[in-house]
């Protein structure tokens, strides 16, 4: 089969053949209609360490969407035929950038009715926007937002999730040219991040308070401008790296309080965690398939063209989601 590999020792994707991946006893075998690209995939050399023996012939691949086709002998919830949609393990092989991918039965979810490009956009940063708003900061009507990185994957969903939640001030970071993209998206106050100064604005939108709670989609360093933007009893969720508490402004008088994780994390602590995974993937295709959050889809891939995108995304050179597509297999 086709397949995208990264390979360890030179961090470089190719394309290249491969056998097809073999089954445990859970597993069932996915025929990959599509294949969201995330930030995970493409900054894989920052975390190949966690993966002992990772060879050239790992497949990366988070946010698939296709067809079952074989199933592992102590298989009972899945038969060949079956829609599926699921967010992987980043720590196990065979991932989507394939023909062909393998995912623990356990870990999967139905998509009777989605189109599988549509479904693989919406794990990691519909996903991680939904339970990082709910569950994280329990963000309420009333409350008001600051969105560092509106126009990225992640706060694109943000917005929207904030917005059906009802809340009135939205506040959004992104560069001058997606003020109209995050707009739609139900910003009610657009900060053009590459000019600004963010805090001074957030201060002017909410009369000299700041914002409740605030969302980093970005990184570095924007974790402190978000966190000096945010009011007293202030909450911050850093989905971009570590929270830094020492090194924002009377982080301790404003009793701010501070939240991180990864979607993909639930993966190592037993049922619960995966149940996190799963309710949440549950809650988000609910909202897209009533029409009540859009998936802002960019650009449409074939499996050559990801190792030349999955490096882009490294530089940090893309815009909006990208997903890959095999189409008449």
């Amino acid at each position: 089969m086709k397949a995208v590999t990264f390979n360890p020792t030179e961090n470089t994707f190719a394309v290249r053949d491969l056998p097809f991946p073999k089954l445990g006893s859970n597993d069932v075998l996915v025929k990959v209609k599509a294949c969201g690209l995330t930030p995970y995939d493409a900054k894989i050399s920052l975390w190949k360490h966690m993966v002992p023996g990772m060879t050239d012939s790992w497949v990366p691949g988070l946010d698939v969407s296709g067809e079952v086709v074989e199933i592992g002998k102590k298989v009972t919830r899945w038969k060949p035929g079956d829609r599926v949609l699921y967010h992987g393990y980043m720590l196990r092989p065979h991932g989507g950038f394939a023909e062909y991918a393998v995912q623990n039965e356990e870990a999967i979810l139905h998509n009777p009715i989605l189109p599988h490009d549509i479904a693989a956009a919406t794990p990691y940063a519909g996903w991680t926007a939904f339970r990082g708003i709910k569950e994280m900061l329990n963000l309420r009507s009333a409350d008001s937002l600051l969105i560092i990185g509106g126009s990225e994957e992640v706060g694109s969903f943000a917005t929207q999730i904030a917005s059906y939640i009802g809340v009135k001030k939205i506040i959004v970071t992104c560069p001058k040219e997606n003020f109209s993209f995050v707009k739609e998206m139900g910003a009610t106050h657009i900060i053009d991040q590459n000019k600004d100064d963010i805090v001074k604005k957030v201060m002017e939108y909410t009369d000299g308070i700041g914002a409740n709670k605030a969302i980093d989609t970005i990184g570095p360093d924007y974790d402190i401008i978000a966190a000096n933007a945010l009011s007293f009893n202030g909450h911050l969720l850093e989905l971009s790296g570590y929270v830094r508490p020492s090194k924002y402004d009377d982080a301790f008088l404003k009793s701010l309080s501070f939240h991180q994780f990864s979607i993909g994390g639930g993966y190592g602590y037993g049922i619960r965690g995966l149940l996190s995974i799963l309710e949440t993937g549950r809650c988000v295709m609910d909202l897209v398939e009533r029409s009540l959050i859009d998936v802002p889809l960019k650009k449409i891939i074939s499996l050559e063209e990801v190792p030349h995108h999955l490096m882009e995304m490294f530089r940090g050179k893309t815009v909006g989601k990208i997903v890959m597509e095999i189409k008449g297999k």
